[in-house]
Order: C-alpha cells, then structure tokens, then sequence
C-alpha cells in the first residue's frame, strides 16, 4: 500500500510514539512512588514522591500529544515536567521530548545538545535505548543512514522490556522505508507488532493496552489502512479505563473518522470525549474535534463558533494557539479576511513554535495576494520562509511565493 507519510517524518513519528509506552512500569501509584522515595532517602537522594508522579504525569501527556503531531502543546508539559521532576528518568524523557520539538522545527543543533545532555542523565537501559532512537531521528534528517542505523542497533541490544525493543524496530522499519526498501520494512514492522502484542498479553492495566494498541494504529494510519487503524481503536476505547486514557483514543478515533469522511462517526467520538473529558484541555480538543466535522459539513459558521468555544475552553498557551488558527483558517475559507489576518496576527504573538508562526505569516500572504497587495504578499512570504519552517510547510509557502512574484511582475 502506498505511505501517505514521508519516510523520514515517518520515523519521526515512529520515534514519538513509542515514547509514550516505552516504561510499561512507569506508572507509579502513590504508595508505590512512597517506597520509592524511601529507597531514594536511605540513599542520599533528595525526592518528593509527589512531584514525581506529576512531572511523570506532564511528561506522558506530552508524549501523547508528540505522537499526534501537536508537538508546540506537548513542549510545554516537558518543560513544566523538566522544572519540577527528581527522577533521572523522568528529566531524560522530557528533555527527549523537547529534543524531538526542535527536530520538528528544524533546530538540529539545539536538539542535538538536548539529546546528549538526555543521554547524560539516562540511567536505565530502556532510558538510553529512547534517547538513541530520539538521536537516530536526528541522523536520519541529516542523511547519516549509517548513524541512524548505528544508533538504533545500539538502542535494540540496550532495550530490555519488550514494548522498548517493539519502539526500536518501529524506527529500524522507518529507516528501511526511507531508504526504499518497503519490503524489509514491513518484515521489522511485523516483528515490532509481535512484541507489542506480547506486551499487550502481559499487561494487568487496561489503560497500558489501550496505550500499547495506539502504536500500532499510527502505523496503520501511515498505511490508509483506516479500517484496521479504526477497529483497533475501537478496541483501545473499550480497554480504557481511566477518562483521560479513554479521551486520548477517542481524538485519535474521531481523526481517522474525518479521514474515511464517516463525519457522523466523528462527530459521536468527539461528543463522547466531551462528555467524559476530565479537564478544560481535553475539552478543548473535542470542542475543535466538533468544529472540524462541522467544517467537512460546509458550515464555516459552526466551526467558527465551536474553535471559539475551544479557545475560551483551553488551559495552555499552544492549544490556545492551536484553536486561533483553526478560527483564522475557518475565515479565510469564508473570504472573511480581516478577521482571518487578524487571527493570524495574535497567533504570530502567541505561539512559540517557527510552524505555527511561519504558516500564519503565510495564511497572511494569501490574503495580502487575494487582496491584490502583491508586493506586501511576498514580502510576508519570505518572512515565513526565514523561519525555516519543517520541509512540507516550506513546499507550500515557495509556491504562494512564486505566485506573488508573478503577480508583482505582471503588475
């Protein structure tokens, strides 16, 4: 079948996922955190088991939101998570999880020294092997397949539990993507399932399956293998257990339904999610959720108001930024390009991410050129383009840009 998904933003992404289950005996209770801190006290090591149960809690919803591209939202929990954790452990992956955010944004050097400061603090072998895989990514963008191939053998013979090694094959079924051999590829990835699935049989925790079973539905998604993606994760909302973990399938569920166009599917996910939704965050989610069925439906109006309805809902400063877009992509789509350009305007202010910022500038661009300014359109198109925004944002951008030079010669 044909890969809808970049071979490298593919590994990226393999890479991401697996971050999210790579400590099945991560999720620590509070006694058992308590005993931990004993064991840390006798030892001379400072820890209040409180602190580590929440930045471990910042962290896995970070790696969730890392595994569903929303990398901008997700920078912010590892940084929270970062500023209060006391495990090793826990720094090492929030700052892996930061690394991957300057991958993204193609910050190579800045991600580099984060992944090596990572790699310092890692203590367990499962540790080391995800920092590897986060450095594999990064040699994988620069075209070092030996490195990346290097880094992922070292992270396969270091990994110990079998949901780490299922993540290593992922990342090795990546590079063998991105280097053409789509055979070879599948092969890994099936060894990779196996492991999953061994895992999944292991697992007492119900919410660990669910988790387990949405690295096999990225990969199905990669794939257009939607029926498949789809019945796992039908498989993945009856396992969950706790809300949160529920919510996390239900955006991805709700996704695949708007790809497949089974809108009226979509639109009872994300009004599940909504009604079980354990904090303003995730209602958010499901409220844009609601406002992008209503899109596909033709009614700009109803998206409009749902993205509102989701700005004023959100915690964090990038979901926020996130809901503004969709506000200022729904006007834009309605030719309403005063609202749409200022909208763009305040997400510029607001977000911390170069994609975010460099898509605006362009979304303002277009509007410049739709109004026949197109000097001022290319102006604010090669403003985006300073940015040097991920290379699919880059694509779309040059070819506004080459469409304002056009116009400007023409004129």
């Amino acid at each position: 079948m044909k890969t809808i998904i970049h071979p490298k933003v593919l590994i990226i992404l393999l890479a991401c996922c697996y971050i999210t289950v790579l400590f099945p005996f991560a999720i620590i209770t509070t006694t058992a955190a308590r005993e931990k801190a004993s064991v840390h006290s006798q030892a001379g090591i400072e820890t209040d088991p409180n602190q580590h149960i929440s930045a471990e809690s910042l962290v896995e919803r970070g790696e969730f939101l890392v595994q569903q591209g929303r990398r901008e939202e997700a920078v912010e929990l590892f940084e929270e998570a970062l500023q209060i954790a006391t495990v090793p452990d826990v720094k090492a992956r929030a700052m892996a999880g930061i690394g991957l955010f300057f991958l993204d944004e193609g910050r190579a050097k800045e991600a580099k020294k984060i992944f090596e400061k990572a790699e310092i603090l890692a203590k367990s072998g499962d540790t080391k092997a995800r920092i590897l895989i986060g450095q594999s990514s990064l040699s994988l963008i620069e075209n070092n397949f030996t490195e990346c191939q290097s880094k992922i053998d070292k992270a396969l013979a270091l990994a110990k539990c079998p949901e780490t090694k299922a993540a290593a094959l992922l990342c090795k079924s990546g590079l063998l993507f991105a280097q053409g051999h789509v055979s070879e590829g599948r092969r890994v990835f099936m060894q990779a399932r196996q492991h999953i699935e061994a895992a999944i049989q292991e697992t007492k925790d119900p919410d660990r399956k669910a988790l387990l079973e949405r690295m096999i539905i990225v990969y199905l998604v990669s794939e257009s293998r939607f029926d498949e993606a789809l019945a796992k994760c039908e498989e993945g909302v009856k396992l969950a257990k706790d809300p949160a973990s529920k919510c996390d399938v239900l955006f991805l569920k709700g996704g695949i339904c708007i790809a497949m166009n089974r809108l009226q599917d979509a639109q009872s996910n994300f009004e599940y999610m909504l009604r079980i939704a354990p904090n303003r965050n995730y209602k958010s989610n499901a409220l844009m959720g609601i406002g992008e069925v209503a899109e596909k439906h033709g009614k700009p109006q109803e998206a409009i108001s749902k993205y509102k309805e989701a700005l004023g809902m959100a915690e964090s400063t990038e979901t926020r930024s996130f809901a503004l877009f969709k506000v200022g992509t729904s006007y834009l789509n309605s030719e309403r390009l005063q609202e749409s350009r200022k909208a763009f305007e305040a997400v510029i202010e607001m977000t911390r991410s170069r994609n975010r910022k460099s898509r605006s500038m362009a979304n303002i661009g277009l509007i410049l050129l739709r109004q026949g300014k197109s000097k001022e359109s290319r102006e604010k198109l090669e403003e985006a383009l300073s940015l040097n925004p991920r290379p699919s944002v880059k694509r779309q951008i040059q070819k506004l840009l080459d469409e304002a030079v056009r116009a400007a010669s023409e004129n």
